[in-house]
């Protein structure tokens, strides 16, 4: 988690998924843990996995823990989605 680019995808959606699924748990831990996977989720994001991030990035920003910590990580690439979904305060 530390260097979330430096690992390839799995090959298959069902493994993405349960992919993204294992780092929004992983990062309902901490705030460090928190932006880290907030990091590999908006990584999908921007590799072609909007539709999967969306759902990781639901979890993680729909913890209520999570609300005050400090996010470090720009949601730039699911911007549209996140405020649609109102996960987060359109401009």
């Amino acid at each position: 988690m530390e260097h979330p680019n430096k690992y390839a995808w799995p090959d298959r959606g069902d493994k993405v998924y349960t992919l993204l699924m294992s780092v929004a748990a992983y990062g309902m831990e901490n705030e460090t843990r928190w932006n880290q996977a907030l990091q590999v989720v908006m990584r999908a994001a921007q590799e072609g996995m909007p539709d999967m991030a969306a759902v990781a990035a639901k979890q993680l920003l729909s913890f209520e823990k999570a609300r005050s910590w400090k996010r470090t990580v720009s949601l730039a690439p699911l911007k549209p989605l996140l405020v649609e979904l109102s996960l987060i305060p359109g401009d």
